[in-house]
């Protein structure tokens, strides 16, 4: 009775046991698993920026300008405190290299750039990165065309 257990041991075990040919090698399944942690890395990256975006709307004239200015002092409003008694002067930078010999608060800027200007302070926003280039003060000097600035 003992050589029938054996042998239905044998069988059991037999049956339980996989071919080590039809066995998924283990690099592959780590292979798989980082292609996998990769994917849903990237799906989440995607989900954080859209996130980030979803209130901006395209600058294209899909709104209006002063619907632009509201959605810029919105993102920048995030950065630092901004003046709530005054509404700026906000523009867009078309010609950074003439800014930049002319002052050196420019020195950063790039054209696309939004600078944005209040009575006591001016802002230098980069749109497209959703950060503040240079903050700085304004000051109002005399200006070559013979117009002198109210002090």
């Amino acid at each position: 009775m003992g050589k029938k257990i054996d042998k239905k041991k044998d069988a059991v075990k037999e049956a339980l046991e996989v071919d080590k040919s039809k066995r998924i090698p283990k690099k592959l399944i780590y292979i798989l698993g980082a292609v996998i942690l990769a994917v849903l890395v990237s799906v989440f990256i995607l989900l954080i920026a859209q996130e980030r975006t979803k209130d901006i709307k395209d600058y294209t004239g899909s709104v209006t300008d002063e619907e632009n200015v509201e959605i810029i002092l919105k993102r920048i409003g995030t950065h630092i405190l901004l003046p709530t008694d005054e509404k700026p002067v906000v523009a867009t930078i078309t010609d950074a290299d003439s800014l930049i010999q002319e002052q050196s608060f420019y020195k950063d800027a790039r054209n696309g750039y939004k600078v944005i200007i209040y009575s006591s302070k001016a802002i230098i926003y980069d749109p497209n990165n959703d950060i503040l280039i240079n903050v700085g003060p304004v000051i109002l000097q005399d200006i070559e065309y013979g117009i002198k600035a109210d002090n």
